[in-house]
């Protein structure tokens, strides 16, 4: 019940359902399979995210996962060049 609470206030102060129907309204032809609100962060080496003074400045963001690419604010990242995901095998 407090975790869909926080949600709804979360997605009300990103705007996660406006910005998700005007992403559809916008590519017709992408198939949106989630969107949410986010925080992101660019890392320099391979290493684990801690939480810090980066997560100050992070963007925050709707994601949105579609069928064709990933997008998350000022980040388009296409499927194909994730190579690896946090706790993924090899």
């Amino acid at each position: 019940m407090i975790n869909r609470l926080l949600k709804g206030c979360v997605d009300l102060i990103y705007g996660t359902g406006r910005v998700r129907l005007k992403f559809e309204d916008d590519n017709p032809n992408d198939k949106v399979w989630a969107a949410d609100a986010s925080k992101g962060i660019v890392a320099t080496t391979n290493q684990d995210i801690q939480r810090g003074l980066d997560w100050v400045t992070s963007q925050r963001a709707v994601v949105i996962l579609t069928d064709q690419k990933i997008i998350s604010g000022q980040w388009t990242i296409p499927p194909d060049t994730i190579q690896k995901t946090q706790g993924s095998p090899g």
